[in-house]
């Protein structure tokens, strides 16, 4: 969110984390991160909701593309959780990682979980495959199991019935075990921390 003072165009009241009921803009764009280069971009109003539009965007930023670049894979947070535009990516052949927004399903899945593969002594991976109400298939979760430390914090959520550990659940149509699907998405957020810098 940008925070807008005054009467700019398009800043529009919205869900603003840092200045509640400041008019704000909601910014779309598209970083192309491993070649540290912005694709694309939409200013979009305060009031929108994070996946707004993201088809039609995503549309938009494709035909940017030169034709000899072809992407690895469409990374996003839970922000862009959303069934249409999951079914435009397979539509489009686009490999993708999401991070999943954590539903009461979701959770009840992810605590269902009992084959835990041990990445190191702190993280443990394991998987599972669901078809969400309104969902047109079933897709595989990618669920990263972190043990509570006290001097460091973690980024996934607790689950009620699992205590001592948070949680990170992706989607993902990779076929990659699901470490690499993990480290890979980590990748991208590290990658997106030098382009701020």
């Amino acid at each position: 969110m940008f925070e807008r003072y005054g009467r700019q165009q398009g800043a529009l009241r919205g869900p603003n984390p840092r200045k509640h009921g400041r008019p704000s803009h909601h910014p779309l764009v598209a970083v192309l991160a491993e070649a540290h280069f912005l694709l694309h971009g939409w200013l979009r109003s305060g009031n929108c909701g994070t996946a707004r539009g993201v088809v039609e965007f995503l549309k938009e930023a494709l035909a940017l593309l030169p034709e000899k670049h072809a992407l690895r894979v469409v990374r996003a947070d839970a922000g862009f959780f959303d069934q249409q535009l999951l079914g435009f990516l397979e539509q489009r052949g686009l490999s993708y990682i999401i991070v999943a927004r954590l539903t009461l399903w979701l959770k009840r899945e992810a605590a269902r979980v009992t084959a835990w593969r041990a990445l190191d002594e702190h993280y443990a991976a394991g998987e599972f495959f669901l078809q969400l109400f309104g969902w047109d298939r079933p897709r595989r979760f990618v669920v990263i199991r972190e043990r509570l430390r006290a001097e460091r914090p973690s980024l996934g959520r607790k689950l009620l019935d699992v205590p001592g550990y948070t949680f990170r659940v992706f989607v993902s149509n990779l076929a990659l075990p699901p470490e690499e699907l993990w480290r890979d998405y980590n990748h991208r957020a590290d990658m997106e921390n030098r382009i701020a810098d």
